[in-house]
């Protein structure tokens, strides 16, 4: 009788254990799990309705995150990757099938991309500058280093070749000074663009994104389909 007691109260916890592990917990993973290569087991995790809505999801925002890419779009393209990532995860507590632990190397690397947000056009306007002024101050003093006095120097030198109405707007201390910081902003932003016949982060984290929503697909069962280029829009 107490060796029955015994059974019973092992089988409880065993119970009770696994009734409070959920497949969305959010459990830190020290690594990925080793992919699962016996045809029944794989068969098994893909008939699995959590894995099935996770790997579903992830490939709707990496699918989202590409397209994102493809416009120029960093801020989007990292959301939606990161998004990706999370559901990804989760799918793996049901089981790791081939294509899903590549298709997860592939976000991370896109994630670890030294990308910046584009500086929008209403920046300038937001600090009280009008673009154009913006456009005078790098094309006159593009090569100039900010700091001791050299911008104001240069603008100071080349006023002549500045419109009228910039000349005014320069001159003011407060206007000045937020036109030379997002002029270097920009130029900060220029300098993260790739070299000819180089991938800018951007492109090359949309290149990650694409084959992390390739392996998926294959992870998923789902069928793969390259998506057209869209045209980037320019911003100022």
């Amino acid at each position: 009788m107490q060796q029955k007691g015994l059974i019973l109260i092992g089988a409880g916890a065993f119970l009770l254990v696994l009734g409070s592990t959920s497949y969305g917990a959010d459990v830190p993973m020290a690594s990925d799990p080793p992919t699962v290569s016996d045809p029944q087991s794989i068969y098994l995790i893909k008939e699995n309705a959590f894995f099935n809505s996770r790997i579903e999801k992830a490939v709707k925002h990496a699918r989202e995150a590409e397209i994102a890419g493809n416009l120029g779009k960093a801020p989007e393209l990292l959301q939606h990757a990161q998004l990706s990532l999370e559901l990804a995860r989760e799918a793996q507590r049901a089981g790791s099938v081939p294509g899903l632990n590549e298709g997860i190397a592939f976000l991370r690397k896109a994630l670890a991309l030294p990308m910046q947000a584009p500086i929008p056009a209403s920046a300038s306007l937001a600090q009280g500058v009008d673009p154009q002024c913006i456009d005078e101050l790098e094309k006159q003093c593009g090569e100039v280093q900010p700091g001791g006095g050299r911008l104001e120097k240069c603008f100071e030198d080349k006023i002549d070749n500045f419109s009228p109405m910039c000349q005014q707007t320069l001159k003011e201390g407060k206007a000045g000074i937020g036109a030379a910081r997002t002029m270097v902003e920009i130029r900060h932003q220029k300098e993260l663009a790739a070299t000819p016949g180089e991938a800018s982060p951007v492109q090359e984290a949309t290149n990650y994104v694409r084959e992390a929503r390739k392996n998926f697909s294959q992870a998923g069962g789902i069928k793969f389909v390259d998506l057209k280029p869209q045209a980037a829009v320019p911003t100022r």
